[in-house]
């Protein structure tokens, strides 16, 4: 076997074992989510549940706290590593983390001094005086799981880097099932809600954090600190480049949050928040096989910016003609299902004939879906190549344009139309992506002949 070749198959490897420990890990996560929730809630009663999920939406916004950073930062470290400059790649990942590492102090910082004279109890109508005793500490503690979930993402993105994606999962698996098992401790013994909001939210990615540091210590002795001077391990240039990309990065993930959530604020503020709870439970539904999707393909974005820095574009072609076809079977299949028993396992599931949704609904519902796992497939090839201007701009002007048509529709028209015209801007979208990925396959087969 050739250089070229053994370095291709080992990059398949790796993928294959990444995507089945994240398959492993997205299972854990749901059947510990079953267990959960359902526990808490009779523990808590609603107010103090409420009041949990409530402040718990804030940790949705981690992806978007680093400025986009941890993606660049892995983005830069892969072709580091592709062309083995090992000093390049030890400098990104420590100014990266210094910079994360300031953010998240200042932020624990501002929120310490901030949260008590916070009239928070007031602002959420808490009525009970054990759920107003516990607000303040709650409020700092989802606080601090934000903060460590800001640095377990990089932790995550340097194993990506690695291409040892599958050590992450496997620590975060191992963790949540930990969670779990002290989840149920602390009821029994009756700790208070911030004690459960770190268990659940904030044990997992700690965990992630101190083993999967020792972990790549371990692993890569090289990426430890030398003594060397500061200068040379954090480096404002290096820290301007990872900018560059993340900026980019972080607009193409807003441009799919605005896309994926859209919908359902939109059809809140036209019909009532009583009105969309068939479309939620649907979304949540079908947030299961969207997931596995996304497990599934997300080891390929740093296989293939390594493929793409050796300048290995068959291998590129190969993997994602695979990939493509794998998931093309699994989403066929899977919105097949839902279309044919989707309204009985809402049913089942929920237990309420009320909060069935209609098959109009039901249909743009699975249709939404589909497209969002074909934009899942474009965007890990297009994230390989850096190619993330086209998302930003593009995408979050798209997915801008055309929720603000779904807002103005008229509301004599049946729900299930806000979800198609968002829809119809996502399809939008992924046909231009779609467009820029048939220009890269064909650029480089025309290279390869």
């Amino acid at each position: 076997m050739t250089d070229a070749t053994e370095i291709g198959a080992a990059r398949t490897t790796r993928a294959r074992r990444a995507s089945f420990a994240n398959v492993a890990l997205q299972a854990v996560q749901v059947a510990t989510g079953l267990v959960s929730v359902p526990l808490t809630f009779q523990y808590l009663g609603p107010e103090r549940f409420g009041l949990w999920m409530t402040l718990s939406t804030a940790l949705a916004f981690i992806a978007f706290a680093d400025f986009g950073i941890g993606i660049g930062m892995q983005d830069r470290m892969v072709k580091a590593l592709a062309a083995d400059d090992r000093n390049a790649a030890r400098s990104y990942f420590f100014s990266t983390v210094t910079f994360v590492a300031i953010l998240v102090l200042l932020m624990v910082g501002l929120a310490s001094f901030a949260v008590p004279s916070l009239e928070i109890a007031n602002a959420f109508t808490i009525k009970s005086p054990e759920a107003r005793s516990e607000v303040a500490a709650t409020t700092s503690m989802v606080v601090v799981v934000f903060g460590i979930g800001l640095l377990a993402g990089l932790v995550q993105r340097v194993f990506s880097a690695f291409q040892e994606a599958h050590l992450a999962a496997f620590i975060l698996l191992a963790a949540r099932i930990l969670s779990l098992i002290l989840l149920v401790a602390s009821i029994r013994f009756e700790a208070g809600l911030p004690l459960l909001v770190f268990i659940i939210g904030g044990l997992p990615p700690a965990v992630l954090v101190l083993a999967g540091i020792l972990l790549l210590g371990a692993r890569h002795r090289w990426m430890l600190p030398r003594r060397s001077s500061i200068s040379e391990l954090i480096e404002l240039r290096r820290l301007v480049s990872v900018f560059k990309i993340g900026v980019l990065g972080l607009g193409a993930a807003v441009a799919i949050y605005v896309v994926n959530n859209s919908s359902l604020v939109i059809m809140s503020a036209k019909y009532g928040a009583a009105e969309v709870s068939d479309y939620a439970i649907l979304v949540k539904m079908l947030s299961i096989p969207t997931m596995f999707v996304i497990y599934i393909l997300q080891p390929l974005w740093p296989a293939i910016a390594d493929a793409n820095a050796r300048k290995d574009y068959r291998w590129i072609q190969s993997a994602y003609s695979k990939a493509a076809r794998v998931s093309v079977a699994f989403v066929v299949a899977t919105a097949l299902g839902v279309l044919l028993c989707g309204r009985q396992l809402v049913e089942l599931w929920v237990g309420r004939e009320d909060v069935v949704p209609s098959f109009a609904l039901m249909l743009v519902s699975v249709i939404f879906f589909v497209v969002g796992c074909w934009s899942t497939l474009l965007t890990t090839l297009l994230n390989g190549v850096s190619s993330f201007r086209s998302q930003a701009t593009g995408g979050i002007a798209i997915a801008i344009t055309f929720a603000f048509v779904a807002y103005v529709l008229p509301t004599s028209l049946d729900k299930s139309v806000v979800v198609a015209a968002v829809g119809f801007g996502f399809i939008v979208r992924c046909l231009l992506l779609q467009l820029e990925v048939n220009r890269l396959l064909r650029t480089w087969g025309a290279n390869a002949a």
